[in-house]
């Protein structure tokens, strides 16, 4: 066999592997819908710690209560980032495998997604424990504070929402 074709051989294998793990890397660490309560409050997996940049508007006192209640959790959810990556490499590894076993894939996939889902409610419960310790008054202040950044990112960007939505129209005047 020609050795210019064995190496064009090779390049395409090459570069099908990192396009199919490099998709499906982008689709795990973004898929999915967030968990209940951190749509809002910054979203995703991370919502719950990027919520902590946002208490400087609290009392000195009640900022560090916010942030330890957020931080009981951190050695679990980091244990638990590190099974999610296990489970998103084998995921991968069965993306690519040879030969293909769909039923392997869709376990690999079903295993990290139920991770995931678990994580999601880690940071939820950890975001309402938080919460749970604040006034009425201080949880509208921090919310407050969350939203008017979120606002602030879209408008550097030029966009009006997080997918770039054009403000709704004005309802037509009666007349």
């Amino acid at each position: 066999m020609n050795k210019g074709l064995l190496a064009a051989l090779a390049l395409s294998v090459i570069v099908n592997v990192f396009a199919i793990g490099f998709i499906s890397g982008r689709l795990l660490t973004h898929g999915g819908p967030p968990a209940p309560g951190l749509e809002r409050i910054g979203g995703g997996a991370g919502g719950g710690m990027r919520m902590l940049r946002h208490t400087d508007v609290l009392p000195e006192e009640r900022r560090e209560a916010f942030r330890e209640a957020l931080r009981a959790g951190m050695p679990a959810m980091r244990e638990q980032r590190r099974e999610i990556r296990r489970l998103r490499r084998a995921y991968n590894e069965a993306l690519v495998a040879d030969p293909w076993d769909r039923a392997t894939v869709e376990k690999a996939r079903s295993d990290l997604q139920a991770e995931q889902t678990r994580q999601h409610k880690m940071i939820g419960d950890a975001m309402i424990n938080a919460f749970e310790q604040l006034t009425p008054e201080e949880r509208a202040l921090l919310m407050e504070e969350a939203q008017r950044h979120r606002g602030k990112k879209w408008r550097r960007r030029g966009e009006f929402g997080p997918r770039g939505d054009k403000p709704p129209s004005p309802p037509p005047e009666e007349g």
